[in-house]
């Protein structure tokens, strides 16, 4: 009976002296990937002396997509290691095997990490790993950005400067070549916005490299409203500057009009307005004038030439009529439309029972 008192005091006194952490130390054990970061070399947990001691390297060789590190496993502790490297992320300061990470070896001492597949102007945690039967522990944490990668030039398009009838300068100042080399630049050019350096006969070519050129354009079209972009070309693509626009002056050519402002028995007479320019969207005033006493129908037909040719007919127009001081005024506004071709040769001309009424030649632009 004496025995069996012992005994039970035995393993009473036994348990007694085992506490709830070392139990815990005994489960951690029994879990050599630690996958959830529990042990480390770093958690100042003394009854870990049993998995193994590192530090992790400092990073090198950085990239935009790549760098190195490494670690030195100076105590591989309770066994051997059988695996060591380093994992890293870009969104946890304690990375762990769950994350993305190398396989480099096992063993203890200094180990090179090669850390790839990373992206572009991001900041990364890293640190190194050695695992044993005990467990994994960590190194201490790292961190480190990748470069910003390679990218289209950065240009900007200077102001349009020497306008004429038919040319113009421009140019651009390339501010970044995208770590690339430019191999051609110059401006282009269009009468619609965004052009692009799609077509030879709208555009320059004005050599390669960094730094700011100029441009000539050539074989514009006169009073016509164009947009210009510089460009500039590496491996990667086109890049295009800020888009500027302007409008080549005025080119007047020869202009050999009759102009018959009196009716053949002389008693009525087209009036020419003082103006003679006239931009879209303003008003031509068709006025007709006669005695009081030869009054007419206010209904004509009336039309907009270019030269001698038929652009507009204006229509079948009710004039407005009125009697000032003995002398009867026909008149209506003819509002002068977009796309016109530029030009001093129009003239307004009113018919009625076979009888032509021609202004004089007046200048239409945009």
């Amino acid at each position: 009976m004496m025995n069996y008192k012992i005994s039970i005091l035995c393993c009473f006194f036994l348990f007694q002296g085992c506490s709830k952490k070392d139990f815990k130390w005994e489960l951690e054990r029994s879990n050599p990937y630690d996958m959830h970061n529990t042990i480390s070399s770093n958690n100042g947990n003394p009854s870990n002396t049993s998995l193994p001691t590192l530090n992790t390297l400092n990073i090198s060789s950085i990239t935009t997509y790549s760098a190195n590190s490494g670690g030195n496993i100076t105590d591989q502790g309770g066994s051997l290691v059988t695996q060591k490297g380093v994992c890293w992320s870009s969104n946890s300061d304690s990375p762990t095997l769950l994350n993305s990470h190398t396989v480099d070896g096992n063993g203890s001492g200094v180990f090179i990490s090669q850390i790839s597949g990373l992206s572009s102007n991001t900041s990364y945690y890293i640190r190194a790993y050695a695992t044993n039967s005990f467990g994994t522990s960590y190194g201490n944490t790292l961190q480190f950005s990748t470069n910003a990668g390679n990218s289209i030039p950065t240009i900007e398009t200077s102001p349009i400067v020497n306008v004429g009838t038919t040319s113009a300068n421009s140019g651009g100042n390339i501010l970044n070549d995208g770590g690339l080399s430019v191999s051609t630049k110059g401006v282009c050019w269009s009468t619609s916005p965004n052009p692009t350096n799609t077509n030879v006969n709208y555009m320059t070519i004005d050599g390669t490299g960094l730094g700011s050129f100029s441009s000539t354009l050539t074989n514009l079209n006169h009073s016509t409203t164009y947009y210009v972009r510089a460009y500039a070309t590496n491996s990667l693509g086109t890049a295009y500057g800020n888009q500027v626009s302007f409008t080549t002056n005025f080119q007047s050519s020869p202009c050999s009009i009759t102009s018959s402002t009196t009716h053949s028995n002389g008693w009525y007479f087209l009036q020419n307005p003082s103006n003679t320019t006239f931009h879209t969207g303003d008003n031509y005033p068709v006025v007709i004038t006669s005695p009081s006493n030869y009054s007419f129908s206010p209904t004509n037909y009336s039309y907009l030439y270019l030269n001698e040719q038929m652009i507009i007919s204006i229509g079948y127009n009710q004039f407005n009529s009125q009697n000032v001081g003995g002398l009867l005024t026909y008149s209506f506004d003819f509002t002068i439309p977009s796309g016109l071709t530029p030009s001093n040769c129009y003239t307004i001309r009113v018919e009625r029972n076979g009888d032509t009424w021609v202004s004089t030649a007046f200048t239409i632009l945009p």
